[in-house]
């Protein structure tokens, strides 16, 4: 191969290293903006994950709240159905204990009261059955009053029914507290549903960025090598060159040395250059101690 091939091959080797070099730079920048947008990406994913945890556990702690309240809720309208049911077995009761004395009711006490007021003002009757209507009407009011007073009895039971509308307000409150921590419950699955969307889409993204990180890094790998076999193509034809131009100045600088012997056993005039050649002679063959 001549010095000019060898000169050839090596401007081309330059060349290719620089695009090789070039290449290499390029693919680390984008590698070293990807690496910054998978850090980036991991730290929302990890503040989303973490939000969505703790939101996870409120809803869990309302869930249970939820759950405890329909239990006291339950225990407040069961004792609301027994009041109830006492209340209704006592009227009951009053109702058979007093119809057994008495088996007209109010409504029909005040019918007859009404019929017989009416033939007085209207008809015209004997002193004696104006008398009996008389006696009789009597009777119907006097029994008018009793039925109502009983009715009015039965009816008021007032303590019972104040601890049926004590147990009632308090039923009806938690029933209230349990639509506020429901609502609540809710609102934290929106807002569960809306950071789990955004993990998967932020997940999607990650995994993007990845599969190119896995790309570059196979293309760096491989430049990286094919860089290595150049350069040491490159540093082989480079010390091949300099060993044969070193070879080749030697046999100059010996052909030189002879020429040099010759002027100087023909008694031929030396040059300064003739004689430092062959004091470097000299000191080459002097012997070494």
């Amino acid at each position: 191969m001549t010095n000019e091939d060898i000169n050839q091959k090596i401007s081309q080797l330059r060349k290719e290293i620089q695009l090789l070099n070039n290449s290499l730079k390029d693919l680390n920048n984008k590698k070293e903006d990807k690496y910054k947008e998978k850090v980036d990406l991991d730290e929302r994913l990890n503040s989303l994950i973490k939000s969505a945890k703790d939101l996870k556990e409120q809803k869990e702690v309302l869930n249970k709240e939820v759950k405890e309240l329909k239990q006291k809720r339950e225990v407040e309208n069961k004792v609301v159905r027994e009041l109830l049911t006492k209340l209704n077995d006592i009227k009951q009761d009053k109702r058979t204990e007093f119809r057994k004395s008495n088996s007209l009711s109010i409504s029909q006490i005040r019918e007859k009261i009404k019929n017989i007021e009416f033939i007085i003002q209207t008809q015209a009757i004997s002193f004696d059955r104006e008398k009996k209507y008389m006696t009789s009407l009597r009777e119907l009011k006097a029994k008018e009053k009793e039925v109502s007073e009983f009715e009015k009895g039965f009816s008021d039971l007032s303590g019972l029914k104040a601890q049926i509308k004590t147990k009632k307000d308090e039923a009806d409150n938690i029933h209230k507290q349990i639509q506020e921590t429901a609502a609540r419950v809710s609102k934290i699955f929106d807002e569960l549903t809306d950071k789990s969307k955004e993990i998967s889409e932020i997940k999607e993204k990650r995994s993007t960025v990845l599969a190119f990180l896995r790309t570059v890094k196979l293309n760096i790998n491989v430049l990286n090598k094919k860089l290595n076999t150049v350069l040491k193509s490159w540093s082989g034809i480079t010390h091949k060159s300099i060993s044969e131009i070193a070879s080749r100045g030697q046999e100059l600088l010996r052909q030189k040395t002879e020429e040099v012997k010759e002027k100087f056993k023909k008694k031929k005039k030396l040059t300064t250059e003739d004689i430092l050649l062959l004091q470097r002679e000299a000191i080459r063959n002097a012997p070494r101690h």
